[in-house]
């Protein structure tokens, strides 16, 4: 599957940039707590290949759900990020078993990162607000991002810039 998306960092307050999202058209689908690992490994430098392996545990409501997710090298076409996404579910047994297999072949879940995420669409596009934990709000958009929209984005009171960079590139930067 390919992955095109588009980050933009928030200001602001969440409820604010929601409300402006359900006056644009969209509705709000959900809310859940995402816990991502992302393993490293001796004989392949994910950062040098822009590459990512990570495992997701998402908390939604009174479910829990978990997703070993490959991300391929990213490919710019201006704002919009393009990659390679390979992502599977488990049950947690089989889930526990296989991150310990994992851990086994060499990979060592290094780095964590965890966000709220609310997750909001109308037809062609979704928008997922995230608090991510020591970072702060970001929307990210997937799906046909039109001209109109975009300027209507860019010009929001929320808006605060384009961001080409993941959540973790940015932690390990701090």
């Amino acid at each position: 599957m390919i992955e095109a998306e588009v980050k933009i960092r928030a200001r602001g307050s969440p409820g604010d940039v929601i409300d402006w999202f359900k006056k644009m058209g969209f509705r709000e689908v959900g809310e859940c707590f995402e816990e991502d690992h992302y393993f490293t490994h001796p004989c392949r430098d994910f950062k040098s290949t822009d590459e990512a392996l990570r495992y997701r545990i998402e908390k939604c409501n009174d479910s829990v759900k978990y997703f070993l997710t490959y991300k391929g090298p990213r490919r710019s076409m201006g704002v919009v990020k393009v990659r390679d996404e390979i992502e599977v579910g488990f049950d947690q047994s089989t889930f526990a078993s296989l991150i310990e297999v994992f851990r086994r072949l060499g990979f060592v879940d290094r780095y964590v990162v965890r966000k709220r995420r609310i997750a909001m669409s109308k037809p062609g596009l979704l928008a997922y607000i995230d608090i991510v934990e020591d970072l702060g709000l970001f929307v990210e958009l997937e799906g046909i991002l039109d001209e109109e929209i975009t300027k209507k984005i860019v010009s929001s009171e929320w808006f605060s810039g384009f961001v080409g960079k993941t959540y973790l590139e940015m932690l390990l930067e701090k």
